[in-house]
């Protein structure tokens, strides 16, 4: 590391940024390094418009590094409001992110009043979800900065807020319709010119065909749906386009001689991204294209591999098999690949093919029919499906054979994602360059394939059968996920795993036991063991900082690791005098307590760690609390829900003593059937707390209409 830091700090910075924002995120809290991750991480934030939620926040319960996708670099940092923003950079004075999205423009009327130097150079993207009045909106043509992008419905767009000569459209880069309105793109796009506008997403409007001509011509992104009556219209497609996402609809499919109608999009030669939805017609393809997507509806397979050789990425998310003679089902893919998502069925379709021209044979069984024939240059597959419709049981190609996904040739590949419910389906031949495995629903499954995987590093298997035992002797796998199976139980024999693992995932395994002398690795940081049926807590590693036993039958309680940082004990069996033998004066880390849907009448809270920045104690049948939340200076948020507190409310405010820290933003207090004066006597303590948000009380507590109150004031609904 000290080595490593010594570089110069352009070099570092390079370094970071070409981390993801996820693997940023868990590296946040590393000292040495945390100016450049933080520097890189918030690059791109978002100030969001402070939303009164009816749940506890979830971003604030166990943080689960897992993940679930294929593809999890989709993360950008957000805060609850301009205030929250605005601490954060305090904090962390080094930050200076290169663009922010803002949910309510009145927060970038706020920066540009208090710190108008971070705006400087910084792109700016704006919601403007409802009409402006005049003023605000002149004040918002007004600032000195560029507007990268804007977010609205299209009525923003009518003449009586544009002006035609007016520059400052001319700074837009991006425009986003997506709240509905109407827009005469005519009148709007053509007048007004948009000298920098690049992108422009209009797929919540209606587009008439012959209106394309007045999309700028420079655009480079176009998102948008429309009907289709002749081909000449998409001769007004912008043609410097790079990504076209496209929902078309077409009147005609086929000429008066029942011969399929050819569409000719080729002519978009800068054409890089083609996403089609609800798409079903012959379309001839720009040879340039290195992406496509088809959410819904049909593609000729065969025409693109002839018209795409520069083709990297297939995204079949949903292909419907087309009538028409000329156009039968076929699986034809390009040879270049790099990423290819496509389902089960299409690729018996295509293994079928090639059976019955005499290109591949069945095993000598009879009884296998073995998939091999992806395109070798592979490094992301994902294979989804459930019953194969087209291949019924009575098919005489499938018959009782099993389908099998052989994965020899494929020796480029990183990442596998299988998510299938087919029971013919198997896999073979892992290939030894696989970093990530998905396998979702597979009707029989072992671990045995994996022993030869020496560059694993994740791993997530969930609701298969026959795992038992798992076995991993993978050198680098640091995450785990094998939660929703029918794991039942876990001996140090049956459950081999190296000690490299970082994060595990056994959560929805019914009737779970794991052997008391069980050790799970000792640097493991994050265990996930929700609803499992356990009737105590498992040994616990050392080093461990995030533990859920969420929905268990948990009555006793141990020992917990002084390096946690977020404990889930939720719905579980805990009562008063498991909480009193309860001692957490070690965890002196601890920043997330979630204790809700226990059994507590009293609770005594004065033992707990003041490090909490977040408690739960949601739905707990809580009379009493003994010690005071004033002393948690740096707790934000407390779930006080669904108790029987007003009692002890009224009793606090009668005594005229501070309930809440300074450090607290969110309080939870609904389903407590607090009286209107109750409520109005907490609220007047917490609207002087410097840090302050929202205080979420019950419909029938309704407090004098105060100005100051009135945004920090959630009621919420009770749900039966």
């Amino acid at each position: 590391m000290s080595l490593f830091l010594t570089l110069p700090a352009e070099i570092l910075q390079l370094v970071f940024a070409q981390i993801p924002n996820r693997q940023l995120d868990r590296l946040k809290d590393i000292s040495e390094i945390k100016r450049y991750v933080l520097a890189q991480l918030y690059s791109l934030v978002v100030i969001e418009a402070f939303h009164h939620k009816t749940t506890v926040i979830g971003d604030y319960q166990l943080d689960e590094h897992i993940e679930l996708e294929i593809a999890d670099d989709d993360y950008t940092p957000s805060f609850a409001d301009y205030n929250e923003y605005v601490d954060f950079l305090e904090e962390n004075p080094f930050v200076r992110p290169g663009k922010m999205d803002f949910e309510q423009v009145q927060d970038l009327f706020k920066l540009h009043l208090s710190r108008p130097e971070l705006l400087q150079g910084c792109k700016i993207v704006i919601h403007l979800e409802t009409e402006l009045e005049e003023p605000i909106f002149q004040e918002l043509k007004a600032l000195p900065y560029p507007i990268d992008q804007i977010m609205t419905i299209g009525d923003f767009f009518d003449e009586e807020y544009f002006d035609s000569g007016d520059d400052w459209y001319d700074r837009i880069r991006c425009i986003t319709i997506d709240f509905g309105g109407s827009l005469d793109l005519k009148c709007a796009l053509a007048r007004l010119g948009f000298k920098s506008l690049r992108e422009l997403d209009l797929s919540e409007l209606e587009v008439e065909e012959d209106k394309l001509k007045y999309i700028p011509r420079h655009v480079r992104y176009l998102k948008l749906e429309l009907d289709l009556t002749d081909n000449k219209f998409l001769k007004d497609f912008p043609p410097l386009l790079e990504t076209l996402d496209l929902e078309l609809s077409c009147t005609d499919s086929e000429d008066d001689d029942g011969n399929l109608i050819e569409y000719d999009i080729s002519h978009l030669q800068k054409l890089k991204v083609l996403v089609l939805d609800d798409c079903e017609i012959l379309l001839k393809f720009p040879p340039s294209l290195k992406e496509l997507q088809l959410v819904s509806g049909w593609i000729d397979l065969n025409r693109v591999k002839q018209q795409c050789p520069e083709l990297e990425s297939l995204r079949l998310q949903e292909i419907s098999w087309w009538p028409h003679v000329t156009c039968p089902p076929q699986c034809a893919l390009p040879d270049s690949l790099v990423e290819l998502f496509i389902g089960t069925e299409i690729l018996l379709l295509g293994l079928e093919k090639l059976v019955r021209e005499g290109n591949a044979a069945l095993e000598s069984s009879d009884n296998e029919l073995r998939i091999d024939f992806l395109p070798k240059t592979l490094r992301k597959l994902m294979v989804f499906g459930e019953e194969l419709d087209y291949y019924d049981e009575d098919s005489e190609f499938l018959k009782d054979r099993e389908l099998c996904l052989d994965l020899r040739h494929l020796c480029h590949l990183r990442e596998l994602s299988l998510d299938t419910s087919s029971q013919y389906f198997k896999i073979e031949n892992y290939p030894a360059s696989l970093k990530r495995i998905y396998i979702e629903s597979l009707a029989e499954f072992d671990t045995d394939g994996f022993k030869d995987l020496s560059n694993l590093i994740y791993v997530s298997i969930k609701e298969c059968e026959g795992q038992a035992p798992i076995e991993l002797a993978t050198p680098y796998l640091r995450y785990l996920d094998l939660s929703s199976n029918t794991i039942s139980n876990i001996t140090s024999t049956n459950f081999v795993i190296p000690s490299t693992v970082h994060e595990i995932d056994l959560s929805h395994n019914d009737d779970l036991e794991i052997e008391e002398t069980f050790e799970f690795p000792t640097n493991l940081q994050v265990l996930l063991l929700k609803s499992c049926d356990l009737r105590r807590p498992p040994k616990l590693p050392p080093n461990l900082k995030s533990l859920s036993l969420a929905g268990n039958y948990i009555a006793e309680l141990q020992e917990f690791p002084p390096s946690l940082r977020v404990l889930e004990l939720e719905g579980n069996e805990i009562t008063e005098q498991t909480l009193s033998k309860l001692d957490l004066k070690s965890c002196t880390y601890l920043k997330v307590l979630n204790l809700s849907s226990n059994n507590v009448e009293s609770l005594l809270i004065q033992d707990f760690p003041k490090s909490l920045t977040h408690l739960f104690l949601n739905d707990m049948g809580i009379k009493r609390i003994l010690g005071s939340f004033a002393e948690f200076p740096d707790l934000e948020e407390i779930g006080l829900s669904q108790n029987l507190l007003s009692d002890y409310f009224v009793s606090e405010v009668g005594r005229d003593k501070e309930l809440f820290g300074n450090g607290i933003k969110v309080v939870w207090l609904d389903r407590n059937e607090l009286t209107s004066h109750c409520a109005q006597s907490i609220m007047r303590e917490l609207i002087k707390k410097p840090k302050f948000r929202c205080l979420n009380i019950g419909q029938q507590t309704q407090l004098a209409e105060i100005d100051d109150w009135v945004d920090k004031v959630c009621y919420v609904q009770n749900e039966e």
